[in-house]
């Protein structure tokens, strides 16, 4: 699986855990729920979100991400 395959699966999920549950996952759920084994590639992928305007998070604060308008890839 390439890293952009990852960064879209991590969106998906983002999207999806959004719209049944009405608030943001963790880094840790999107770990559980992407079959993902490190945090740290999480924290890497939100990050490539971030900067590509995918997603918001506001530093600090917990389940902050945020989709930017529309999010799709």
């Amino acid at each position: 699986m390439s890293h952009d395959d990852k960064t879209i699966r991590i969106l998906k999920y983002i999207e999806d855990h959004w719209a049944e549950r009405h608030y943001a996952p963790s880094l840790r759920d999107i770990k559980a729920g992407c079959g993902i084994s490190s945090l740290s590639v999480v924290t890497w992928h939100v990050g490539k979100l971030e900067r590509r305007g995918k997603i918001h998070r506001t530093p600090g604060i917990a389940r902050s991400i945020t989709l930017v308008g529309g999010a799709g890839w």
